[in-house]
């Protein structure tokens, strides 16, 4: 069997981040607009990360990503929400 090398750093922020991503989404349906900042942060992590890990159409999905989050956040503040 080959060698399976195991970043735990990298484990740990990853796991991190991924519960923040889940904690971005509760905000938002509890209609709190810090969501926005919560999602931005996370998904400004997973492009630098996929991008580390040479995943450059999951860091382009990312970047996609902070455009909805934009596109949302100007959508609530439409709505007198933010």
């Amino acid at each position: 069997m080959g060698r399976i090398e195991f970043d735990l750093i990298g484990e740990v922020l990853d796991t991190l981040f991924s519960l923040m991503g889940k904690y971005a989404r509760w905000l938002n349906a509890k209609g709190k607009r810090i969501c926005f900042i919560v999602w931005n942060i996370c998904t400004l992590y997973w492009i630098i990360r996929d991008l580390q890990l040479g995943l450059y159409s999951q860091a382009t999905f990312c970047l996609f990503s902070i455009g909805l989050n934009f596109y949302g956040f100007m959508k609530w503040k439409q709505k007198g929400m933010v």
